[in-house]
């Protein structure tokens, strides 16, 4: 479980996702369980830690399709997916592939961005995600060859996100932030900073490092 969880991480943070989750298919091959979750409280993702394969979500239209589903932004979600964007009523991209070695389906693969991500993947991006389904597909392969396979029917482990990475203001709208005359922050959906201005860290009496990716 710790090689799942350190892999969900890092392929956060090779494609710049702020939510991750893992799925595994669980015993009777039926119902996808949700084992590891990252950038989201527990609250918001409980009614999505058990689906069904015939559900219609785009975890288990991934598994059933084997392919990579996208979802570009707030307008496809609530085509696509209206259950999903009462559930979660803000902008989003989201992205959901199978977890698979060789021609075992071992489970799925989600990961979320803010409303800011392009509406399209980028040809990086999509081979971020491939490689990162198939490193899971491995992972688990070698776990049931050894015997340690991970349950699919135990509890979810929450895992803390990336630490976000700082650095000089990289948008227009930072520029601007950083001008004006009060300290500014913003939080991702779990609570933690993920925007701070130097105003606000001189404000608060320490660095920006110190700052980034920790709830106030």
């Amino acid at each position: 479980m710790e090689a799942l969880e350190r892999t969900v991480v890092q392929g956060m943070r090779d494609t710049g996702a702020n939510v991750g989750g893992l799925y595994l298919l669980s015993e009777e091959e039926r119902t996808l369980r949700l084992v590891v979750l990252s950038g989201v409280p527990w609250d918001v993702a409980l009614p999505w830690t058990r689906v069904g394969l015939d559900h219609h979500s785009p975890v288990a239209d991934a598994l059933r399709d084997r392919r990579l589903m996208w979802l570009g932004g707030p307008e496809e979600v609530a085509r696509h997916y209206p259950q999903l964007a009462v559930v979660l009523p803000y902008p989003f991209s989201l992205a959901a592939s199978a977890v698979t070695a060789g021609d075992t389906v071992w489970g799925g693969l989600v990961l979320q961005w803010p409303g800011s991500h392009p509406k399209e993947l980028s040809r990086a991006e999509r081979a971020t995600i491939d490689t990162l389904s198939r490193r899971l597909g491995e992972l688990m392969r070698a776990a049931h060859r050894g015997g340690r396979l991970p349950s699919a029917d135990g509890t979810t482990r929450l895992t803390p996100p990336p630490d976000v990475l700082t650095g000089p203001p990289r948008e227009p709208a930072d520029a601007f932030a950083e001008r004006l005359p009060g300290g500014c922050c913003s939080l991702n959906a779990d609570g933690r900073i993920v925007f701070v201005t130097d105003t606000a860290a001189r404000l608060l009496g320490t660095a920006r490092s110190r700052l980034l990716g920790h709830r106030p």
